[in-house]
């Protein structure tokens, strides 16, 4: 494996996912602002949904790109790792103009960002085997199926779809909102 730079390797897989994600969600959140109301839902259907993209598939990309690059498993775990935790970070952000610190800390553990989770941990596993496929080709390479990444792909598939049989999250929230009122008490919202 060609082991090529950090910039190469690291950096511009994030940054290009990262800035896919940023401005589709700017894009998504200043469509309102469109004179047109036609206009403006073509754009916000065309901006949540690469939005939608981003989030749910680019660490899928961020890994396998990291990977086939050389860079190590933690380098490629933290990468893929990079947007969906900014974007939760961001919703934590937003949450704790109404919520303590505390509170909104808790707000990692809401359905959604578990959902964008499970995925991304679906992608991690899927870009690993990617990746040993593609590095297999002419050499001796890792097995391109073993336990770890074929685990991460089937258990974090089998969460995502527990949660869309049980209810759509509904029940999760549910779960989600007992937690908080456990912690909290009723708090400003629930």
């Amino acid at each position: 494996m060609d082991r090529k730079g950090f910039l190469n390797r690291f950096v511009r897989p994030v940054l290009l996912v990262f800035i896919v994600t940023a401005l589709s969600w700017a894009v998504y959140v200043l469509s309102p602002k469109i004179p047109s109301f036609t206009l403006y839902q073509i754009v916000a259907v065309i901006s949540g949904i690469v939005l939608f993209i981003s989030l749910g598939l680019g660490t899928l990309y961020v890994y396998y790109v990291s990977y086939v690059r050389g860079a190590g498993l933690l380098e490629r775990v933290l990468a893929g790792l990079i947007s969906p935790v900014i974007w939760m970070t961001k919703e934590v952000v937003i949450i704790g103009t109404v919520y303590s610190v505390t509170e909104a800390i808790y707000y990692y553990l809401n359905p959604v960002h578990l959902l964008l989770l499970a995925g991304v941990v679906a992608d991690m596993g899927a870009a690993e085997i990617l990746g040993r496929h593609r590095l297999r080709k002419g050499r001796a390479a890792k097995p391109v199926f073993s336990a770890g990444p074929v685990s991460a792909v089937v258990l974090a598939l089998a969460w995502i779809v527990v949660m869309f049989a049980w209810g759509l999250g509904v029940h999760h929230f549910y779960i989600f909102q007992e937690g908080f009122k456990a912690l909290f008490g009723f708090g400003a919202g629930l």
